[in-house]
């Protein structure tokens, strides 16, 4: 294989056209989709990516977001894929990921394909919390995330090495540690991924991405945020963001119209070097 890496200006240049063939996808379809994390923070921001980003991401309420994922992995557009656990060997990311054809990016995690996979942007799903206060919907928004991750290290990296031998240590370390066949795995990972989708934004006062939240109680919001988007300018063209962004990013990023200072600004990512396939 032939390959070319690929500068961060190439980098970002690849995930303008993955937001914007996704827009014209979800436009197509009639779902509804909006910018999240710090790519809504670009968009409010910069009017774009982040200039020291190597990441785009977009969110989905659940409904959405399982109608886009059967209809992306039934027929993406053309030049683009989506990587699924329901569509691809050997990943295990409880989110799409919807990727550019003929690049390649490698993870340093082990939840992906090991031979890589294609520059790409996150498509997270939204579902509901239930609970009268934030504080309670920040507490159940917390047990799903650590359940799903710590099983993940567990599968495909295993921790045991440095604890205290015993026989139920040790059993559980060859549990974890011997190959089994992925179809069990899949499935298995399934089970515990379906359980945070038991209560829908509309049933619910809060909402988060309940089966991929790194940042905990930071990431919980009020579902009348999300309830209607608008359209601001995102690089050379206008994508979605939701009304409510000003309390989202403040709950998020604090105060978020002021840039880190210089010897921060740079990507929290860890994939190092992506890659343009040449034929």
């Amino acid at each position: 294989m032939n390959k070319k890496a690929l500068s961060l200006k190439e980098h970002q240049d690849i995930l303008y056209e993955l937001l914007y063939a996704l827009d014209n996808f979800c436009q197509e379809h009639k779902i509804k989709y909006f910018l999240g994390y710090g790519s809504l923070l670009g968009a409010i921001r910069h009017q774009g990516i982040i200039p020291w980003d190597d990441d785009a991401d977009v969110m989905m309420e659940r409904e959405e977001y399982e109608r886009f994922q059967k209809l992306i992995i039934k027929k993406p557009p053309k030049g683009f894929k989506a990587y699924s656990i329901y569509n691809t060997p050997g990943y295990y990311y409880p989110f799409i990921k919807f990727g550019k054809e003929g690049t390649l990016l490698i993870e340093p995690f082990k939840y992906v394909p090991k031979e890589g996979i294609g520059i790409n942007i996150d498509v997270f799903p939204l579902d509901g919390c239930p609970g009268d206060t934030r504080e309670q919907a920040c507490n159940y928004a917390s047990l799903f995330f650590p359940n799903y991750y710590s099983k993940l290290q567990k599968y495909f990296q295993p921790i045991y090495k440095n604890e205290k031998k015993s026989i139920k240590k040790i059993a559980k370390f060859l549990f974890y540690l011997l190959p089994k066949p992925s179809l069990i795995q899949k499935a298995y990972f399934k089970h515990i991924y379906r359980k945070a989708s038991q209560y829908a934004c509309n049933d619910t006062d809060y909402y988060s991405c309940i089966s991929w939240s790194f940042n905990g109680d930071r990431n919980v919001h009020l579902c009348s945020l999300i309830k209607k988007t608008r359209r601001v300018p995102f690089g050379n063209r206008a994508l979605p963001i939701p009304v409510g962004f000003d309390q989202i990013l403040y709950e998020e990023y604090g105060n978020y119209m002021t840039p880190p200072d210089e010897d921060k600004r740079k990507s929290t990512h860890e994939h190092g070097v992506v890659y343009r396939i040449i034929n």
